[in-house]
């Protein structure tokens, strides 16, 4: 007799974080919670904070940065935020904008479902005001920041790609908007002062400062010295220094430097040279209100505080991350510094003389990679964006567990050994970096890339447990020879602290004829241990000579023979699209059908019901592609991630699927492609995936998002 028990499929996932900067016993380089794009301050209620991530979301605070609550982004289709602020009078309306993924560390698009957004009650509940449909249908625009006038709170600015966007009554409940005339392009920034404003603009390749008048906004001016300067800008952003503005220009030639523009005098003045604004758009330099003698600003890896009366720039403390994007003071308190980083938010209680991280509740983390232990769901490693590789683990053995940093720099793939989860492979991107073994949960390490001087393969790096003999990893490294210089291959370690042990398994360039490429990604199924699959993107050209990227797949059918039969054993495998692959999986039970998911649905976006395409059924016939069947079905469009496709042989068969929409499941009929998919839960971001992986034997189910941390599924 067989008794069967169905899974709870509407319980909620419960976030694990890291929403705390993770503990740094063993090391402290760049670590954090991830990275937090801007802070603002209410004006009238001490302590009421936003601050916001470019991947993760809106949170706000009403203790000062003592502790944090999302404000209810996770339930945005977009759950990035770009920028958000209060609305000058009513403390609980606020405006924020969300967009679909950043630019590296810019804004992106705002596209189909992004755009301004309003909250009349602290993030309850919002309403979209504001989208890329305003006006003229604009798909690849922008939205930096908002801008409320001076003396009029109900009357809200819009800086955008396409020009300034304005309403006369921001709080009505159909907004009309309208946009300021002759004014073209990104506008970066906005500044008020005697009763003009003045705008940062770029347009084709050109850089401007305007100056309108508030009431009449024909009455405009484009001050000439700009025109004067002698570097070519790449960015120009302004903040008021008493009467006057500073203004920051990048310059695409040298670093970049500080201006003061006289605005009585109509004069531009030099102050600062030497500035490398490495991140923050150039929005990482403020004046204190109250002490216009200073100028704070992020300079490389450092914050800088220089003074006007002995015109020198003095180095502050470096209690923070090194990656600086946004800086802000405090209006009740002066000398309370808030500064936004890549790891989080750093708060000053001496005027920067040293820092403390506040972001207790942000959980953010950029989730690139992921590994959870075979035998303890909770134990788990992951790779993050800006601030490395992090093991949460019950390190004093008493029930409790805790995120501890292992390795700084960006981090990517990481694994834990099934058997032993002491035994921890994590990983980086920088030039120094690679993948690191250790057999102590993290204390102690080994890079791998180095012990067999192997370059790293940097922001491709991925790995790979042998599902047979745990022991041998496999990872790929960037070819220094001659013949395939550049190219990224595939090699493999039979015992980790053995420097002769690794053998080099692929060379696609004499198999295959690719002369540039990269092996992207690396996959194993259990259910056909033998097999290594290799996701491989090849660089060409197409007819016309323009640069294309293949996105092919190639199998080795038995790793189990010598490096040299595995060199020339490689069988390219058809898939339906030319596309960004996310995953890949095998079917547990015919060994001619694969799964395939990918990175985006037709476009990203809903094109129609049944046009999705972000996974497949394929069925071969020896090494070609028979068919191909898409079953996205009744999942909604949208992007996908990466490691975001499980198929399990329990209970008769079962599929999990990860999207920017939430994680799906179907049992065994959806292995043949017959049965519609279940959403579990309902509470998870709308963020791209970074992992997603089923311990069977406590039926437990880990996401990672890019942006949202970790989050976990007990489906009984």
């Amino acid at each position: 007799m067989s008794i069967g028990q169905s899974y709870n499929l509407n319980k909620s996932w419960e976030e694990l974080g890291p929403y705390k900067k993770p503990d740094t016993k063993y090391e402290s380089s760049a670590a954090g919670i991830g990275p937090v794009e801007f802070i603002r301050v209410n004006k009238h209620v001490e302590g009421y904070l936003l601050a916001g991530s470019l991947s993760g979301g809106l949170f706000y605070s009403t203790d000062g940065g003592e502790n944090w609550k999302n404000s209810g982004s996770d339930k945005w289709n977009y759950s990035g935020c770009v920028w958000a602020d209060f609305h000058p009078v009513n403390g609980d309306t606020w405006f924020a904008v969300s967009h679909h993924d950043p630019h590296g560390s810019s804004p992106g698009y705002s596209k189909d479902h992004g755009g301004l957004f309003r909250t009349f009650d602290k993030g309850a509940t919002w309403n979209r005001v504001f989208s890329n449909r305003t006006g003229e249908y604009d798909p690849y625009l922008k939205i930096y920041s908002t801008r409320f006038h001076p003396t009029d709170p109900d009357k809200l600015y819009i800086l955008t790609s396409s020009g300034v966007f304005y309403t006369k009554n921001c709080n009505a409940r159909n907004i009309y908007w309208e946009k300021l005339p002759n004014v073209q392009g990104n506008v970066f920034d906005m500044d008020f002062i005697f009763g003009y404003m003045y705008i940062s603009n770029e347009f084709k390749g050109k850089w401007y400062l305007t100056k309108i008048d508030q009431e009449n906004y024909l009455d405009q001016t484009s001050l000439k010295h700009i025109d004067e300067l002698e570097w070519t800008i790449s960015k120009m952003t302004m903040t008021l220094r008493g009467d006057n503005l500073l203004l920051l220009f990048s310059y695409k030639e040298r670093s970049g430097e500080i201006h003061e523009y006289v605005i009585k005098e109509d004069s531009l003045k030099l102050f600062v040279r030497g500035q490398r604004n490495t991140f923050g758009d150039g929005n990482n330099f403020n004046v204190p209100r109250h002490n216009p003698n200073y100028i704070y600003v992020g300079n490389g890896i450092y914050m800088k505080k220089y003074n006007f009366e002995t015109k020198r720039m003095m180095t502050l403390s470096r209690d923070h991350h090194v990656d600086i994007e946004y800086i802000e003071f405090d209006p009740f308190d002066t000398s309370k510094v808030y500064l936004c980083t890549h790891g989080g938010v750093y708060i000053s209680e001496d005027q920067g003389e040293s820092w403390e991280s506040k972001s207790k509740g942000i959980g953010i983390a950029e989730i690139c990679g992921m590994s959870v232990s075979a035998m303890d769901p909770e134990h788990i490693a992951i790779g993050t964006y800006h601030d490395g590789s992090s093991l949460r683990a019950d390190f004093n053995k008493d029930g409790n567990y805790f995120w501890r940093t292992v390795n700084g720099g960006d981090g990517l793939k990481n694994l834990i050994h099934p058997e032993n989860p002491a035994i921890l492979y994590t990983s980086n991107q920088y030039t120094s970096g690679g993948l690191h073994f250790s057999v102590d949960s993290g204390r102690t390490k080994i890079n791998l890339h180095r012990l067999y001087k192997v370059q790293n393969s940097g922001w491709e790096l991925d790995a790979a447990l042998d599902p047979q003999n745990n022991d041998i990893v496999y990872f790929n490294f960037k070819e220094t020879n001659d013949f395939n210089k550049g190219n990224i291959n595939i090699c493999r370690s039979l015992s980790p602290h053995n420097a002769e042990s690794v053998d080099v398994l692929s060379d696609f360039k004499s198999s295959h004829k690719l002369e540039s490429y990269k092996v992207y990604r690396i996959f194993f199924s259990e259910y056909y241990p033998d097999e290594l699959i290799a996701y491989v993107l090849h660089f060409t050209k197409d007819e016309a000579g323009n640069a294309l990227t293949k996105h092919r797949l190639f199998k080795c059918p038995n790793v189990n023979v010598s490096k040299e039969e595995i060199l020339n054993s490689w069988i390219e495998i058809e898939h339906p699209e030319n596309n960004w692959v996310a995953d890949v999986d095998r079917h547990p039970k015919k060994d001619n059908v694969n799964f395939i998911a990918y990175g985006a649905g037709y476009n990203g976006e809903v094109v129609g019901w049944n046009d999705k395409r972000m996974i497949y059924l394929l069925k071969y016939k020896g090494d070609k592609l028979k068919s191909s069947k898409d079953i996205t079905k009744n999942i909604p469009n949208s992007n996908t991630g990466g490691y975001n496709l499980i198929v399990s042989d329990k209970n008769g068969g079962q599929i999990f699927f990860a999207t920017r929409r939430g994680v799906y499941f179907a049992e065994k009929k959806m292995l043949s492609g017959k049965r519609s998919w279940t959403k579990l839960g309902d509470n998870l971001p709308h963020c791209k995936v970074g992992g997603l992986i089923y311990n069977k034997e406590h039926e437990v189910l880990t996401v990672g998002y890019f942006g949202r941390g970790i989050w976990q599924y007990k489906l009984y």
